[in-house]
C-alpha cells in the first residue's frame, strides 16, 4: 500500500488539477487502510498450505473456461504470472495473498467440476451412488473458508471495504499510466467487490458498506470491446438497483410514502429492470417458454424476478395489481432456479452454484 502511494505522488500528470485531486484523494483512503494495523486472526494457528501445483496447473485452464466470468476477480495472465512467481519464490519469500489465491481457485474449480458429475450421474440411485475422498476433501475446503469467513465477518461488513473500493475505482483517472491489463483487472474487481457488498448487504441485514457513489460507472463502456463480461456489467447494474430498492424500503430511516409515491417508485425501478434485462439481450418470456439458454441469462433472470420480489413483497396489500403478483414471481422465481440447477453440466450452471 505504501509503495502504491509513493507511485502516486511521482505521477507525472500531478500537476493538473483533476489528477492532483484524485491523488490526494487516494493517499487519503491508503493512510486509512494502513492505519488500520494487521488484524489478529482469529484461531488460524498455521498459515496457509501451498497449493499442490500439478492440481493448480491443471485448473488453471476449465477455471477460467467455465468459472471466472461468472465474478472475474482475476484475468488469466495476471493469475498464471502470479502462479509462476510464488512457484519460484523462496520459502521466507512466500506471499500468503497469492497462496490463498490458489488455492480458492483450486478449490472453486474443482467445486464446479464436483456439481457437474453429481449431474451426469443422477439417474443413479441413492443406494449405489458414493461419495468420492475428493467430495470430502471439497468439503472440508468449505468448510476452512466458512470458518475463515466468520472470523473476519466484521471486516467484510464493515465501512474500510469502501476504501479498497474507492481505490480501485480511481483505475479510470490513471488510464495514460495503466496498462490494459491494469485497467481491465481494476475494473472488473471493482465491479465484483460492488456486487458482492449488496449479497452481505442482504444477507447481514446492514446496510451497504459500498456505496453507488465509490464506483466509477463507465455510460460508454461496452462489455465485448473491453474485454469486460456482458454479465457482469449486468449484474453491476442490478446492483445499483438493488441499492436503490433497499434505502429507499429497507433502511432504518425511510421516509414514508402515500399509495400513489409506492407505485410511482415500483413503477421506475420495474422499468430500470427491464430496461438492464433487455440490454443484456435476456427475454424472460423466451425463457419461460423454452428450455434453451446459457448459465449466465437463467442467473440474471432470476436475479431480476429476486430484485422484484424485494420491491413488491413490503406492499403485498398495495390495491394496484402490480403489487398483487409476488406469489406468482416467487414461484417463477423458484422454477428458473430448479432450471439451472439441472441444466446439462456443458452450459456453465455449476459455475455460478459454486460461487
Amino acid at each position: 500500500m505504501l509503495t502504491v502511494k509513493d507511485e502516486l505522488v511521482q505521477s507525472p500528470d500531478l500537476d493538473r488539477h483533476t489528477v492532483k485531486e484524485c491523488v490526494m484523494q487516494a493517499q487519503r483512503k491508503i493512510d486509512l487502510l494502513v492505519g488500520q494495523g494487521e488484524e489478529i486472526p482469529i484461531g488460524e494457528k498455521s498459515p496457509p498450505a501451498m497449493p499442490p501445483f500439478a492440481i493448480l496447473d491443471a485448473m488453471i485452464e476449465p477455471y477460467f473456461t467455465t468459472t471466472n466470468d461468472h465474478f472475474p476477480i482475476w484475468t488469466k495472465k495476471r493469475f498464471t504470472q502470479m502462479a509462476a512467481a510464488l512457484r519460484q519464490s523462496a520459502p521466507s519469500e512466500r506471499d500468503l495473498a497469492s497462496i490463498v489465491c490458489c488455492n480458492n481457485l483450486i478449490l472453486m474449480a474443482m467445486s464446479a467440476d464436483s456439481l457437474g458429475s453429481h449431474q451426469r450421474e443422477s439417474m443413479m440411485s441413492r443406494q449405489t451412488r458414493k461419495t468420492s475422498s475428493i467430495d470430502f476433501d471439497l468439503i472440508a475446503g468449505f468448510l476452512t473458508n466458512a470458518k475463515r469467513a466468520v472470523s473476519i465477518i466484521d471486516q467484510l461488513v464493515s465501512p474500510h471495504l469502501i476504501n479498497v473500493q474507492a481505490l480501485l475505482s480511481l483505475w479510470h483517472s490513471f488510464q495514460g499510466q495503466l496498462s490494459d491489463d491494469d485497467i481491465k483487472e481494476r475494473q472488473n474487481l471493482s465491479y465484483c467487490l460492488y456486487v458482492l457488498d449488496k449479497a452481505v448487504c442482504w444477507t447481514a441485514g446492514s446496510s451497504p458498506s459500498i456505496p453507488v457513489s465509490e464506483v466509477h460507472f463507465d455510460p460508454r463502456l461496452v462489455p465485448s470491446e473491453n474485454g469486460i463480461p456482458s454479465c457482469l456489467v449486468a449484474k453491476a447494474e442490478i446492483a445499483r438497483i438493488e441499492e436503490t430498492v433497499y434505502l429507499e424500503i429497507y433502511a432504518v430511516h425511510v421516509q414514508a410514502r402515500d399509495e400513489d409515491q409506492v407505485r410511482e417508485f415500483a413503477a421506475t425501478i420495474l422499468s430500470k429492470l427491464q430496461v438492464c434485462l433487455t440490454e443484456s439481450g435476456v427475454d424472460l418470456d423466451k425463457i419461460q417458454k423454452s428450455f434453451e439458454g446459457s448459465a449466465s441469462n437463467l442467473q440474471l433472470a432470476i436475479r431480476y424476478l429476486s430484485v422484484q420480489l424485494l420491491l413488491i413483497w413490503p406492499h403485498k396489500h398495495h390495491p394496484d395489481p402490480m403489487f398483487q403478483q409476488a406469489p406468482e414471481v416467487a414461484r417463477l422465481c423458484l422454477k428458473l432456479l430448479l432450471r439451472l440447477w439441472h441444466s446439462p453440466p456443458d452450459q456453465g450452471s455449476q459455475a455460478v452454484f459454486s460461487l
